[in-house]
């Protein structure tokens, strides 16, 4: 009870006010994967708040609130089987963005979401086994994200 009241008196105070947002993208392949893994990033667009590693490719909240998120995945040609991921909070899957099989050869998913997340907690895109994210200079694929507003949550 303690930590939620000081949690509002600095809300009310907009001492904890924090600029959070992020915006990765792959520029190469990743697979086939032998077993599921989170998804690294290797270009950086912005990392306000310094949330999340590129190397791992998971974002963690700074600041307690409610975060969107963005996923976006491609299937280039030669890849039959085209990626898979799943959005991932604190090791649950909240949802997916899944390609496979068009006759055209190559297309893209994505998917979005609103979700509360408390300081500390991680969120990630985790890709299948078995699969391929097919990444090009392009950058089809991307992770993106921002605080859109701060909560005791």
């Amino acid at each position: 009870m303690i930590q939620y009241l000081v949690c509002v008196a600095l809300l009310a105070v907009g001492a904890t006010e924090a600029g959070v947002a992020f915006s990765v993208a792959r520029q190469t392949n990743f697979g086939p994967l032998e077993q599921p893994a989170s998804l690294p990033f290797d270009v950086q667009f912005t990392n306000t708040g310094n949330c999340i590693d590129l190397e791992s490719g998971i974002f963690t909240a700074p600041v307690s609130g409610y975060y969107y998120f963005n996923i976006n995945v491609y299937r280039g040609e030669g890849n039959p089987d085209g990626p898979s991921v799943r959005m991932v909070i604190e090791s649950d899957m909240k949802l997916r963005a899944h390609e496979c099989c068009d006759e055209d050869g190559t297309d893209t998913a994505s998917n979005s979401l609103i979700f509360p997340m408390k300081a500390g907690h991680k969120a990630w895109v985790h890709c299948d086994e078995k699969r391929t994210i097919t990444a090009t200079a392009d950058r089809e694929v991307s992770f993106n994200g921002f605080l859109v507003h701060e909560a005791c949550v």
